[in-house]
């Protein structure tokens, strides 16, 4: 009866292995608002107009996006002030080039996004049966945000997506502001659809899981890899390359080299260390990993809490993903793991 159960409950993806649970009776109740379409549809004849339309059906989306995502109206809201700054904004040759550019690379995104924006949606509805889907707004940002979440109204979240900042790896990002570490080759590569969800889910899971327990970098790679562990669930037929933002030759990489990290992390003494200068590229994006070869990518702290995560939950296997969240102590997973390094 026990397997029965499990096999109806889940089903594995032929390629990752990853269970995709049932997720059939799980009903989904959000708004999707394409606000970048919107913007295209006001008359730049009568702004204001168009601007008291947008606030009146998006009242609290609005006030955030042209008073601090896009700072163009006051607070004061003076009519000749709308008036001049909207109509300037419509017909600047730079935004409605990033319109047309999301349209033409977005433009089948409710066919390929939504689908599995929504299969992501339930699937975390499944593992966190108290979580309730935002509504989604897409917006441009001027290459300023990817997304962020934000109240929208009678309890409710919602959720932004900048789409100006998935328009793939082959646009020239470099040029929107060179010199800046944010448009860095080895970050925009993932600047495009194929990492849209994960990048989304990112940010809900840090809103469910909140902060770190601790300053050490244990903390924070278990942190972290309690992150990647469920949005691998969440995304079961996403390979690991996606899920870690790396290349597929640094995914082989880290995979064949677990051994090496790990020595490398003990003699060092960086388990421990709470000092972010020395521990910094080992968890947050960074072209490299310092001390390792060159070869090795940036936050393979990361990965390693990861691989600590799967060995503890192999041992834990009726553990639920709220029961996992709910151990905070990032000591006794990394024991009760037993986790030993791959050898090749």
């Amino acid at each position: 009866m026990i397997s029965l159960c499990l096999i109806m409950m889940y089903s594995c993806d032929s390629e990752t292995g990853v269970p995709q649970p049932d997720t059939d009776h799980i009903n989904l109740d959000y708004q999707l608002v394409r606000y970048e379409q919107l913007l295209e549809e006001i008359d730049a004849d009568d702004p204001v107009k168009g601007y008291q339309e947008l606030k009146q059906k998006h009242p609290e989306f609005t006030e955030l996006y042209f008073k601090r995502l896009v700072p163009l109206i006051d607070h004061e809201e003076n009519v000749d002030s709308i008036r001049t700054s909207l109509f300037d904004f419509l017909n600047d040759p730079r935004i409605t080039y990033l319109l047309d550019t999301v349209q033409m690379v977005h433009n089948e995104f409710d066919k390929e996004t939504v689908p599995k924006l929504n299969q992501a949606f339930k699937n975390l509805k499944f593992y966190f049966p108290r979580w309730t889907e935002p509504n989604v707004y897409t917006l441009i940002t001027e290459y300023a945000y990817q997304h962020f979440v934000f109240e929208d109204g009678n309890g409710r979240d919602g959720l932004g997506i900048g789409l100006d900042m998935y328009l793939g790896r082959d646009f020239p990002y470099s040029r929107v502001a060179p010199g800046v570490a944010a448009f860095s080759e080895y970050i925009t590569r993932s600047f495009d659809k194929s990492h849209m969800v994960k990048k989304i889910l990112d940010v809900l899971m840090e809103e469910i899981m909140g902060p770190p327990p601790g300053a050490r970098m244990l903390d924070q790679m278990i942190h972290n890899g309690k992150k990647h562990y469920i949005i691998q669930h969440l995304l079961p037929s996403v390979p690991d390359s996606v899920i870690m933002e790396y290349t597929s030759q640094q995914m082989e990489w880290v995979s064949q080299n677990e051994e090496e990290m790990w020595a490398f992390f003990f003699k060092e003494e960086l388990f421990y260390e709470t000092n972010m200068i020395d521990i910094n590229k080992y968890i947050n994006t960074s072209p490299n990993s310092p001390g390792m070869p060159d070869e090795a990518p940036g936050r393979t702290g990361n990965y390693m809490g990861w691989q600590i995560i799967k060995s503890y939950m192999k041992r834990n296997p009726d553990m639920s993903m709220e029961e996992l969240l709910m151990v905070r102590d990032a000591q006794k997973i990394m024991d009760q793991s037993r986790y030993k390094p791959r050898r090749n």
